[in-house]
């Protein structure tokens, strides 16, 4: 019984800072998107840890902020997109997974829309969360 009010109570007072993490992490995925859409490398590469690793769909993986700003980068841009996150569950004190879905249209003559999905592992570092592992795929 003992355990059951402490969990309960553990519970309580932690599901505002749980919520309270996934306004700050949708606010990061807004910062993303924002620095995607301008084809800003470096901006986007801001929110992810130094030692961050991108696993894209159908590429290598790639590693470290640098990368990851050139990666980024390298895109030109999009007409549109949005990063929804969806759900975040804590992982430990320090750690937080992510799961959300992103929808944008390409730039060009041709400009071709685009939906799917993603999963990222945050870990707070100070005041900051910053994005260590990030994995995404079409719905397509």
């Amino acid at each position: 019984m003992r355990i059951a009010l402490a969990t309960t109570a553990l519970l309580l007072v932690a599901s505002p800072c749980f919520a309270q993490d996934k306004a700050a992490i949708q606010a990061l995925e807004d910062k993303l998107a924002t620095a995607i859409k301008a084809g800003d490398g470096d901006a986007a590469a801001a929110v992810y840890a130094e030692d961050a690793v991108l696993l894209p769909p159908g590429e290598p993986s790639v590693s470290g902020r640098a990368a990851i700003a050139k990666y980024w980068g390298g895109m030109g841009g999009l007409a549109e997109i949005q990063l929804v996150t969806t759900d975040v569950q804590p992982m430990g004190s320090d750690h937080a997974r992510e799961i959300g879905t992103f929808a944008g249209k390409t730039k060009g003559d041709a400009p071709m829309s685009f939906a799917g999905k993603y999963v990222l592992i945050w870990e707070k570092q100070g005041d900051n969360w910053l994005a260590t592992t990030d994995a995404w795929n079409a719905n397509e």
